[in-house]
Formats: structure tokens, sequence, C-alpha cells
């Protein structure tokens, strides 16, 4: 309970919030006495034989199989149509240009993360806070060691001085919870002038 990150079990009772749970799986790692496990339980019907049971359930993994597929590939679909028709604007504002990526050496975190080093031990990859930023600042790392974690990159949008949505939703203490006065006076990053970029 102690090595949770979203703070979900209580090993008193002992309980799990699964409302709250990211499937990090620190604690199945943790755990040396083989007290947790990750499966997927169903429960026999009464009056129901073992053979019967045993059927069943190969049915029910195909047919959820299916049904998978089926959800994952309109969910797909739909957000690749919704993407098409979203226009490329900063804020509402001004129409965005496609910019390229600069290779950054040091990842710039969000405001509120005690370090780059504190943020990488504890975000569990939840996308929470990517899906709460207004203008699409934040982003998934494709890192291998940080895979999924996010990552703040300004060439779809600038982080705006008065949105702390990012510290809001975070259930794992990756990013803390701060004010607009505290996340003014926060240095995020250091900023770069890139020539072949720049049209005077």
């Amino acid at each position: 309970s102690r090595k949770c990150k979203a703070a979900c079990i209580n090993g008193r009772e002992p309980r799990i919030d699964y409302s709250r749970c990211v499937a990090c799986m620190d604690c199945i790692e943790t755990c040396q006495h083989g007290a947790i496990g990750f499966r997927m339980r169903e429960k026999a019907p009464a009056g129901q034989t073992e053979k019967n049971i045993i059927h069943q359930a190969g049915k029910n993994q195909t047919d959820h199989a299916r049904r998978s597929f089926l959800t994952t590939t309109v969910a797909v679909a739909t957000t690749a149509a919704l993407k098409a028709q979203e226009k490329k604007v900063d804020g509402g504002l001004a129409v965005i240009e496609d910019k390229k990526i600069p290779v950054r050496a040091t990842p710039v975190v969000p405001p509120g993360a005690w370090s780059a080093r504190h943020f990488a031990q504890h975000c569990t990859g939840c996308q929470l806070c990517v899906s709460a930023c207004p203008n699409n600042v934040l982003r998934p790392s494709a890192d291998l060691q940080k895979l999924m974690q996010p990552e703040m990159s300004y060439e779809r949008g600038y982080c705006r001085p008065e949105c702390t949505r990012c510290s809001e939703v975070c259930p794992a203490g990756a990013i803390r919870p701060i004010t607009v006065g505290e996340k003014s006076s926060t240095r995020i990053g250091h900023a770069v002038w890139i020539r072949k970029n720049c049209i005077p």
C-alpha cells in the first residue's frame, strides 16, 4: 500500500479502490508473498458444471475479443475523422503552421513537477494531464525510458499562464497542485531561437 502510486490500496481492510487504480503493476512487483495478482475473474451461475463453465468461458473470451476489436476500430475511425476536421489553431486565436520538433537534451516537464527525475519516478503515464490540457501542449513521450509519460511540446500551442489543469488532475503526485501565482514564478524551460524556423 505504501508503494502504490495512486494510493488506492488500503492494507488494513484489505481493499483496493479500482476507480483510482491506474494498473501500474508496482504492487505485484513489490509483494513477495504472492498475495496480489492480476487476472480476469468470472462468477459461475448456480447449477453449472465445471465443464460447462470452461466451455462458456472460452465462448465469452471469443465474444469479448470480437467486441473489443470492433469497439477499438470504431473508436480509432471516429478519432481520425474528428482530428481531420479539427482546425489547427492556437487557443482559437491564430492559425498554426506545422513546425519541426527540436531535439531536446532534457525534456520539459509540466510546472508543478519537482524535477525531471521526480516526475519520471512518480508518473504512471495515465494520460489524464494530456487529455486535460486545453492547448495540446502536453503529449505522450516516445522515449522508451519514459514511454507514454507526458512532456511539454510547443509545436501545437503554448502553456497558458492562468491554466493549472494538469496539476489538478494528476492522481500520482508527479505534478503537485500549484496556484496561478506559483506557476507564473516557475521557470518552465529555456527558450532557444531556431534560425531555420524563423519567418521574418
